[in-house]
């Protein structure tokens, strides 16, 4: 079921460009396994680009929009008026374990759900994730709607008469730059406590690649690194640079943690080995997370220090990531 609705929603994502009608509904039993019913709405001229894009990626095979559409057991339900314009209609309904249905989630529990729906910076990429938020005035519609197991107290969707059933409008929060939609029952809202950060520390120097893990007794409606969104809680770290990592609860709670990665040694204008025939102007930095302590010969020194006596000497400085770089020279005048 997990592969067939992944390859769905990535033709969905398709008809973004489109400006189809969607609609994705979620029944979630008490034992959290449940049943998932997507509904695409198209026009003849939509299914027309539809196919044009996936019969011209490599390795396909030309195919008919309808022919596309059976391949991920979508069922034709009829037409439909939508913005005055006449749609056909596909529908698919599965059946989903409580560990496929978990796998839709970011977090999905008795008392909680919390689901992402924003692009992962860290591997979104194609020209389809670059417009998806521009053409979504094109929509005619995307909403979803999901039944959980308990009395919703809390959400930042549109909670029906059963007091069970929320319905987000996805094109409204895309727009409001909402990355995650929610629901909470009252035990769960009474809960809600502070962010708990791991794998880092704030104002931290790290000399190796680290990953980055949010959590909290609530929810987690926003976690951005370097203004980026993330879809899970977790951020890895990739490459050496420094990072603003902003997290958001659904009760306000803000934390803000700022740190960097730094595999490289410090610099120094002193040459490993060398033999200077006169006076030496020591200097010696860290570009990314600046340096911690530096000694010549077991003493603190500062850079920009004038050596002038003869003699042999270790240089030796540590920046505050931990990366130690050393030299030994001579001065003999």
């Amino acid at each position: 079921m997990k592969k067939r609705i992944a390859v769905a929603l990535t033709t969905l994502c398709i008809t973004l460009l489109t400006g189809c009608g969607m609609s994705a509904k979620m029944e979630i039993n008490p034992d959290l396994s449940g049943t998932v019913s997507m509904e695409v709405d198209t026009t003849s001229e939509e299914e027309k680009q539809i196919e044009q894009y996936m019969n011209s990626q490599q390795g396909s095979t030309a195919k008919t929009y309808a022919e596309i559409m059976k391949e991920m057991e979508f069922t034709a339900n009829g037409t439909k008026v939508l913005n005055g314009k006449e749609h056909n209609s596909y529908i698919l309904s599965q059946k989903a374990s409580a560990k496929e249905m978990k796998s839709s989630f970011l977090e999905l529990t008795g008392d909680k759900a919390v689901m992402s729906i924003a692009q992962d910076s860290q591997t979104s990429t194609s020209q389809i994730d670059a417009n998806m938020t521009s053409d979504l005035d094109g929509l005619d519609g995307y909403e979803i709607v999901i039944s959980f197991p308990f009395q919703v107290a809390k959400t930042n969707g549109e909670v029906q008469a059963d007091g069970k059933t929320v319905r987000f409008d996805a094109v409204k929060l895309v727009k409001e730059k909402t990355d995650r939609i929610y629901a909470m029952s009252a035990k769960a809202v009474a809960q809600s406590g502070k962010i708990k950060v791991s794998g880092v520390k704030n104002k931290g120097a790290y000399k190796k690649l680290v990953t980055m893990k949010v959590s909290s007794p609530g929810v987690i409606t926003q976690f951005r690194v370097n203004g980026k969104a993330q879809s899970g809680n977790e951020f890895a770290v990739k490459k050496d640079g420094a990072y603003k990592a902003e997290i958001e609860t659904e009760a306000g709670t803000k934390q803000t943690v700022i740190f960097c990665v730094d595999r490289k040694k410090p610099t120094t204008n002193v040459k490993n080995n060398k033999v200077y025939k006169k006076n030496l102007k020591i200097t010696f930095r860290d570009k990314l997370s600046g340096v911690k302590r530096a000694t010549l010969n077991g003493k603190k020194i500062k850079s920009g220090k004038t050596i002038k006596k003869n003699g042999t000497y270790t240089l030796k400085i540590v920046d505050k990531a931990g990366n130690v770089k050393k030299v030994k020279f001579k001065i003999q005048k």
